[in-house]
């Protein structure tokens, strides 16, 4: 991270520059804490834009962590055609962070720790995937919401919030 950046802010007013990579230019928000660790880079499904968060959530994890998210390409505000598929949109990802300066990338196997967390009634991802997801990644933590759908860590960010910082503090 650039000693330049200035994380400072909420959710609800922190800027949003730009950064031009791979012939995107992808608009995005940083926040939160200076420290050592890697940032938490918030991925969106492919018509989501950078205020489908829930400031609830961000600001939350970003009092105790640096916090990123971005604007897919083709999405919100930023430029080019929407990526055609997840795999597109996963080298955007990396194209994007890579772009940022963050040291490291690697999403073609994951061994880190992963937080897995939805609703027990989610019709866009149905809840069965959400639990092979976690079966499939070795190092998973999964939390299920009940009575909620595909918007559970906003409904129950009261309990989602510290359960992200308890496992990003690990």
């Amino acid at each position: 991270m650039s000693a330049s950046r200035n994380l400072n802010g909420t959710w609800k007013d922190v800027p949003t520059p730009t950064i031009t990579a791979g012939g995107v230019e992808y608009a995005y928000r940083e926040l939160g804490t200076h420290n050592p660790g890697p940032p938490v880079v918030f991925l969106v499904h492919l018509a989501a834009v950078l205020d489908n968060w829930d400031p609830r959530v961000v600001d939350g994890i970003a009092a105790k962590h640096h916090v990123v998210a971005f604007d897919n390409r083709g999405v919100g505000a930023s430029s080019g055609a929407p990526a055609a598929s997840i795999e597109q949109m996963a080298e955007d990802a990396i194209t994007f962070i890579k772009a940022m300066g963050f040291a490291q990338v690697d999403l073609s196997k994951i061994h880190q720790p992963v937080l897995v967390a939805n609703g027990d009634s989610d019709r866009m991802v149905p809840t069965t995937n959400t639990h092979d997801l976690a079966r499939r990644l070795p190092n998973s933590d999964l939390i299920i919401y009940p009575d909620s759908g595909h918007g559970a860590v906003f409904q129950f960010h009261e309990d989602f919030v510290p359960k992200t910082i308890e496992f990003l503090g690990r």
